[in-house]
């Protein structure tokens, strides 16, 4: 099936174009120099917000993958030897990130020396494109690995190898320094998309598929461009008190149970949601049905022994955001193609408690992408009287409540005495979903002066 699908991509590449290879500059309806942003018409979480952490389906992991994933922690980036870590060649242009393509030429003959692509948060790639040979097996490997290309029609083909250890993806799915990638640039017009084959003999049963694209920026030079902004003041040690800094954090196989926030919210059972070879074909359906319906099973038994019932706490509880069932509607400048905003949180949680004289002290953690070190809190605590309080964090400079009933409430957002978001808070009748529905303007002077609509869904954690 691999053999298959990859002679169809280079037929593809190559249709309708001379089969010489040339290592001169292509014309300009081939030739990937240029600036390009980056354009998400597929796997749009993944890239954007990031991945849930346990989230591997998709990824053909053997069982030392498995494992390797299986034991990371978001801590780890904390570390100060990982801080600055760069993304690596087989990762680096798979994130949310513009290119800049520039051509070498050799001064004295006039040829085509290499390519270079600079992108975001200054990351850079060298095609070399002279012929030269890949490094021995004992040469020093780099976070962008050592690439080679050549032009098969309209197609550049390019193999990367010497890559340090990394990650595939921001929740952990590793690739070692074996991993080695085979990548096919292909441009039609205006449009740059990229079909790479990632192999590793270490943590892959076989290879890794993924098409990323772009599309043609005019008269931008700067786009890709960046530096690297990270260190001790951008990176929040979330690894605890007392712990010495250079501890590695990670997880002892079989106690992962930070994932199963997503395999809960999915239904997705612990065999499918960490991926593997065998996952990614239909043969392995009903396989994946027995799985989930012994995974439900055991949710359901457990859930049955709460002793509250929630139809009961109204709004009072825990509460974790469901990012499948949420809209977040466009506020920033960069979309999918549904229209929907890619910057939703990859983890959200809140916990409303009942104060004193009727009020509730309402805390909100948030969790931006999955690899982000950092939980931005906001807090308040008000009565349900229409009158403004202050809140630590975000945004917003104070809010105002007015209670609806007992199971729902209206939260009024200000900026400088301005009402800029209006949300009300909605427990369903058996108290087990709590929608969100907000409604407001982003001021001029937070960014782009636009409207926006986001609906959020959480689910009752407690």
């Amino acid at each position: 099936m691999q053999r298959t699908l990859i002679g169809l991509l280079i037929v593809l590449g190559t249709a309708g174009a001379s089969r010489t290879a040339s290592a001169q500059i292509q014309t300009a309806n081939m030739d990937i120099v240029g600036s390009w942003q980056d354009r998400f018409h597929e796997d749009l979480w993944e890239r954007r917000s990031g991945l849930q952490v346990g989230d591997f389906t998709g990824i053909p992991f053997n069982e030392s993958g498995q494992l390797a994933a299986m034991s990371w922690d978001p801590g780890w980036f904390a570390i100060p030897e990982e801080q600055c870590r760069p993304h690596t060649g087989i990762y680096g242009l798979r994130g949310p990130t513009g290119l800049r393509i520039t051509a070498e030429i050799d001064p004295s003959l006039g040829t085509l020396l290499a390519y270079h692509i600079n992108y975001a948060a200054g990351g850079e790639r060298t095609i070399w494109m002279d012929g030269r040979p890949h490094p021995s097996e004992d040469a020093p490997h780099t976070f962008e690995g050592f690439s080679t290309g050549r032009w098969d029609g309209n197609m550049l083909t390019v193999r990367t190898t010497h890559v340090k250890a990394g990650y595939l993806q921001r929740n952990g799915a590793p690739h070692s320094d074996q991993a080695t990638a085979t990548e096919h640039f292909i441009r039609q017009g205006d449009s740059l998309m990229l079909i790479a084959f990632v192999e590793d003999p270490v943590f892959l049963a076989e290879p890794l598929i993924r098409t990323t694209n772009w599309a043609v920026v005019e008269n931008n030079p700067t786009a890709g461009g960046g530096g690297l902004a990270c260190g001790a003041f951008q990176v929040t040690d979330e690894r605890g008190s007392g712990v010495d800094k250079h501890y590695v954090p990670h997880y002892l196989p079989g106690h992962y149970e930070v994932a199963r926030d997503f395999m809960i919210q999915h239904s997705i059972p612990p065999e499918v949601a960490k991926g593997g070879d065998e996952t990614l074909y239909p043969e392995y359906m009903p396989t994946a049905k027995k799985y989930q319906a012994e995974f439900l099973s055991k949710l359901s038994a457990a859930n049955e022994t709460a002793a509250v019932d929630p139809a009961k706490l109204g709004y009072f509880g825990k509460w974790k955001l469901d990012r499948g069932k949420s809209t977040f509607q466009a506020s920033w400048v960069r979309l999918g193609l549904d229209g929907l905003d890619g910057t939703a949180p990859a983890r959200r949680e809140m916990v409303i408690e009942n104060v004193k004289n009727g009020g509730i002290h309402h805390v909100t953690d948030t969790q931006v992408v999955s690899n982000d070190t950092g939980v931005f809190r906001t807090e308040y605590q008000a009565l349900f009287d229409g009158k403004d309080v202050a809140i630590k964090g975000g945004a917003l400079d104070t809010v105002s409540l007015k209670k609806i009933d007992d199971h729902t409430f209206e939260q009024v957002g200000k900026i400088k005495g301005a009402t800029v978001a209006t949300s009300t808070f909605k427990v369903s009748p058996d108290g087990k979903t709590l929608t969100v529905t907000a409604k407001g303007k982003i001021p001029q002077e937070r960014g782009q002066a636009a409207e926006y609509s986001n609906t959020q869904v959480f689910v009752r954690d407690r």
